[in-house]
């Protein structure tokens, strides 16, 4: 018999799936993480030790700073919102904005253009009411 007659879920295409295609228990999972965070090579590695969840929120932090449109966020995460998305992961865009930011104004003061165009770019910290302005 061959391997794809005992596939029991043939419309569907899980993440973590045993075998034969059939999701696996989520507290399996995150009793596989427990036990893979308590390995030698895991406290070697000297990693901060995270809760399986926190992988998600590290994947979204990494695709925001490289850029990633909160649109592609939204739908890789299955928000049903941009709104979802943003409520969560907005004040990482918010520090990556300043980020790039500083980049844009070190890059602008190397070509000396800085005083022409310094009262135009600020960034406010909707949270904190603080602005940033170089």
């Amino acid at each position: 018999m061959e391997s794809q007659n005992l596939w029991k879920w043939k419309n569907h295409l899980f993440l973590f799936s045993d075998e034969f295609g059939q999701p696996l228990r989520p507290d399996s999972i995150s009793q596989w993480w427990i036990r893979f965070t308590e390995t030698d090579k895991y406290k070697e590695a000297k990693l901060k030790r995270i809760r399986f969840h926190d992988l998600r929120h590290t994947s979204a932090t990494l695709l925001i700073d490289k850029g990633v449109h909160a649109k592609v966020i939204q739908e890789r995460f299955g928000h049903s919102k941009i709104s979802n998305t943003m409520d969560v992961y907005g004040h990482i865009l918010q520090d990556t904005a300043k980020v790039q930011l500083i980049i844009l104004m070190i890059y602008l003061k190397k070509l000396k253009m800085v005083p022409r165009i310094k009262k135009l770019i600020s960034f406010k910290n909707k949270k904190t009411s603080q602005r940033l302005s170089l």
